[in-house]
This record gives structure tokens, sequence and C-alpha cells, in this order.
């Protein structure tokens, strides 16, 4: 029989065995349970490497899609720009127009004056023809009263026949 100092060193040793063994059989079944896990952290991290591509393609492209909007932005201010410019000229024409279009209808409003003006004597000139026509009828029709007496008075001639 052994002493019990020999079964407590055996049963050291038994119990360093078996905490070994038990410690490799966790580590085993830790690994098996874990190499699963490990190969879906794999994947997922391709996975999350793809989506960091496509990410930096889709920030890619919208940075070009920036540029080219702010190139089409500044093209079109500056065309808004150019057409503003425009309405700014036209509208300048406009007001020209406007005041030749004045200054011709002071010119027509002048030419009406002047045609009242013109009117205005012709036809004082017209009651004053028709009053020398007046009197000149009168003057006619005394000048023949005046020569039928005249004639009147004269003896009459005798006839050469």
């Amino acid at each position: 029989m052994a002493t019990t100092e020999e079964r407590v060193t055996r049963l050291e040793n038994d119990f360093m065995v078996l905490s070994t063994d038990c410690g490799r059989r966790a580590s085993l079944r830790a690994y098996d349970a874990l190499t699963p896990v490990y190969g879906r952290l794999d994947l997922v991290a391709e996975r999350l490497g793809r989506v960091e591509n496509r990410v930096s393609e889709v920030d890619r492209r919208v940075s070009e899609v920036d540029t080219k909007v702010e190139l089409l932005r500044d093209e079109m201010r500056d065309r808004f720009t150019a057409i503003d410019n425009r309405f700014t000229a036209i509208d300048g024409r406009f007001t020209a127009i406007d005041g030749r279009f004045a200054a011709i209808n002071d010119r027509f409003t002048a030419i009406d004056n002047q045609f009242a003006i013109v009117n205005g004597r012709i036809d004082k000139l017209e009651g004053r023809i028709d009053d020398l026509s007046t009197r000149v009828d009168a003057l006619a029709t005394s000048n023949a009263a005046m020569f039928q007496a005249i004639l009147d008075r004269l003896p009459e001639k005798p006839s050469a026949n």
C-alpha cells in the first residue's frame, strides 16, 4: 500500500494530467466551435471589403457627379447671367423705343395742333369768302339793277333795217 504522500503525489499527477487533458479537450472543442465562426468572420471580412470597395466606388462616382453638377451649375449661372444681360439690353432698347414713340406722339400732337390752327384759318377764310361772295352777289345785283336803270333811261336806237 502506498503512503499518503505517494497517494497525494499521484493524485496531484493525475489531477495535472486530467487538467491538461481537459484543457486540451476544451481547446479542441473551442477550436472546433470557433472554426466555423472564423470562417464566417472571414466571409464577413471579405463581404465587408467588397462593401468598402463599392462604397469607395460610389464615393468616387458621387465626387464625379458633384464635379459635373458644379460645372453645370457654373455653366447655367453663366448662361443665366448672359440671358439677364440680354434682357437688360432689350429693356434698354424698349426704353429707347418708348422714347422714340413718345417723340413721334409729340410730333403728331404738334401736327394735330397745326392742323387745328390751319382748319381754324380755313374756316375763317371760308367765312370771309362766303361774306365776299354774298357782297359780290349783292354788288352784282345792285350793279345789274343800276345798269338796267341806266339802260332804261337811254333812248332806243333805231334799227338799221
